[in-house]
């Protein structure tokens, strides 16, 4: 058999193309990595937008889209713990273990934090009408001197 220009140039073709993915393919080069998909609702099972999905000791973090979804992918193999969180919301966590080219599927239920707030008492007096005409002339300085409380004490008049 006779090798031709052609064939010489197929083979080099070949060489630089299957370099690279013979090269990725050998013991240690490319590390596995799964993925992880799920959904975090409420208690209600509602949907929650803009949920933070993070995994524990790295700096991969998500958030939800308005369906509560959320995808991570390239997770390493190995055992992960998954923290959802939301502000309103009690964080809740999950240890787990992802395999080389899987799919995990996680749904997160949050349950809302009770918040009591402080009684708030609103206490005004209701100004007469010629109080506030009085007053809008005072900050409106349309002549005149006007003697406010700490100004007469300060006299001792």
């Amino acid at each position: 058999m006779r090798v031709t220009a052609g064939w010489r140039k197929l083979a080099m073709v070949w060489c630089l193309v299957a370099q690279p993915l013979f090269a990725q393919a050998g013991p240690g080069k490319v590390k596995p990595t799964g993925a992880i998909d799920g959904i975090v609702t409420d208690t209600s099972l509602v949907a929650l937008a803009d949920a933070t999905v993070s995994l524990v000791g790295s700096d991969v973090q998500v958030l939800t889209g308005a369906n509560g979804r959320f995808r991570i992918l390239k997770v390493p193999v190995g055992q992960h713990v998954v923290v959802a969180k939301r502000l309103g919301y009690e964080p809740m966590s999950s240890v787990v273990r992802v395999l080389d080219s899987d799919t995990l599927r996680l749904a997160f239920t949050l349950e809302r934090l009770a918040s009591t707030l402080d009684t708030v008492v609103v206490a005004a007096k209701r100004q007469s009408p010629r109080m506030a005409e009085f007053d809008e002339r005072r900050q409106h300085a349309i002549g005149g001197q006007f003697l406010t409380q700490a100004d007469i004490e300060r006299r001792n008049s």
